[in-house]
């Protein structure tokens, strides 16, 4: 297991306020198995599973995911997510302790943690290989 922080966790530089990220995001990697940092622990499609910790008024910033699924449970703090569609259409919801998010493939979405910050689990699976 890896700790890191990030500094605004999902950049994104042709987005402007919350969509763009900023804050740190505090983050423990239980299994990461994205390219680059596989640890071949699964022969299923998962990808990732974290354990992360937002600074208060921290943001992810907005990223689509393509090729993934992903889930977020929220045990701590408070999170507000936004869930985009590639048509611009989305939806906001505020996360409290108990809550899950969950994106789609082809969906993307970004979140602003609350004035205590915010702590979720993230699992992502890929699609799998034809």
């Amino acid at each position: 297991m890896a700790h890191v922080c990030y500094e605004a966790t999902h950049l994104n530089e042709q987005e402007t306020g919350d969509r763009r990220g900023h804050g740190k995001d505090h983050v423990k990697w239980i299994c990461p198995e994205e390219p680059g940092t596989r640890e071949s622990l699964f022969s299923t499609c998962m990808e990732l599973m974290m354990d992360a910790r937002l600074d208060p008024h921290a943001a992810v910033g907005l990223h689509w995911h393509l090729d993934t699924e992903e889930i977020y449970y929220l045990p701590e703090g408070s999170l507000t997510m936004t869930t985009a569609r590639p048509d611009r259409a989305s939806h906001t919801a505020r996360l409290h302790p108990g809550d899950a998010h969950i994106v789609k493939l082809g969906q993307g979405h970004y979140g602003v943690a609350g004035i205590e910050g915010a702590r979720f689990i993230a699992v992502t699976t890929r699609r799998a290989s034809a």
